[in-house]
């Protein structure tokens, strides 16, 4: 479970134009051990949701190309994820601030915000998001998936899995029935020295079997996007 004491290890987007609040706050954040991916445009902003994993979002309603009410609706709506998101507003009516809540915003926040407590926030929302979604533990089409003991069962049959699938198998459950793109798995699994053969297919061709000899045939391979886990009642239906 990622530590809240320090910020060590926790990923946030920070999608604001570039402005001395903007560096405030990745300096604050970076400063405690926090990291940071930087945007400055909506539809880079987007970009980096759809091809990473964060565990929040720190959005400007103004950005070009994109703003922030459509991003929380497409993160909602689209995305179907729950990571929480602060929108930063300027001056702005109630009911604008009433429809940024209603499309996905958590927290409404300003440039104006003293960081201590904008940090205690997003560490409030980090936290009760991994309450509502422990990480320790998934279940998926009747496979039971373990972090912390490593073990895999389906319908209560032990799945011998080697580390690397166990891994994929674990993102994957994680965000089903959503597509994890590619990238994000080989950065989740390889980090920055990705290998230079094809070894990810192998993994995914491993994962595959296993889950086909358990009567579960649910990857799916979307393609030149990534791969999920389907709906095994849609297959078994």
């Amino acid at each position: 479970m990622i530590q809240l004491l320090s910020g060590k290890g926790v990923k946030l987007l920070l999608a604001m134009e570039d402005t001395p609040f903007l560096q405030a706050v990745h300096n604050y954040f970076v400063s405690l051990g926090y990291i940071i991916r930087q945007t400055q445009t909506g539809t880079a902003a987007w970009e980096q949701i759809c091809s990473s994993i964060f565990d929040a979002l720190l959005i400007d309603s103004e950005l070009p190309g994109m703003n922030g009410m459509i991003l929380c609706r497409k993160v909602r709506e689209e995305k179907r994820q729950n990571t929480p998101i602060v929108l930063f507003m300027g001056e702005s009516r109630v009911e604008q601030r009433v429809m940024a809540l209603n499309l996905g915003a958590d927290v409404i926040s300003s440039d104006t915000v003293n960081l201590i407590e904008l940090e205690a926030q997003i560490r409030a929302l980090v936290r009760r998001t991994i309450v509502r979604n422990p990480e320790d533990s998934f279940s998926w089409a009747d496979i039971e998936l373990s972090v912390s003991n490593h073990t895999v069962t389906c319908c209560g049959q032990p799945l011998n899995m080697p580390p690397i699938p166990f891994a994929i198998l674990t993102l994957l459950m994680r965000q089903a029935p959503s597509v994890v793109p590619r990238q994000v798995l080989e950065r989740e699994i390889y980090g920055n020295a990705l290998p230079n053969s094809d070894s990810l297919r192998t993994h995914i061709h491993t994962l595959r079997t296993l889950l086909c000899n358990a009567g579960r045939p649910i990857l799916k391979t979307v393609p030149r996007v990534g791969f999920c886990l389907e709906n095994w009642n849609n297959i078994a239906g």
